[in-house]
């Protein structure tokens, strides 16, 4: 698995890119739209510690990181105990997305 961080600020708001994990994670409600509310234990997901987490709502948001790079990620689950949102990079590629990274890390 290989993970880099999108920015280096430790706060809720961090997105981190995952190549190994299979769905977008948020852990704010307010960025989602078109979101649904899901029914208890509906969508259950395991993280890389083993722990299992129930997703409250999916939704799709149109994430900003740069004035060149905007992300539209479908399907992504709101997990309020989430330290970190996840961008999955397996579910980027498989709509269409590619990646680029120089030996500094900056993707385009």
């Amino acid at each position: 698995m290989f993970m880099v961080e999108v920015n280096m600020i430790t706060n809720v708001a961090s997105w981190v890119l995952d190549t190994g994990y299979v769905a977008h994670i948020c852990n704010n409600l307010q960025v989602l739209e078109r979101s649904k509310k899901l029914s208890k234990d509906e969508i259950i997901l395991r993280l890389g510690d083993g722990k299992a987490v129930a997703a409250k709502v999916v939704g799709s948001l149109n994430l900003v990181i740069s004035d060149h790079i905007r992300i539209e990620l479908k399907d992504c689950y709101y997990v309020p105990r989430m330290i970190k949102n996840i961008i999955s990079i397996l579910v980027l590629d498989n709509n269409g997305y590619a990646f680029k990274m120089n030996k500094n890390g900056f993707m385009s």
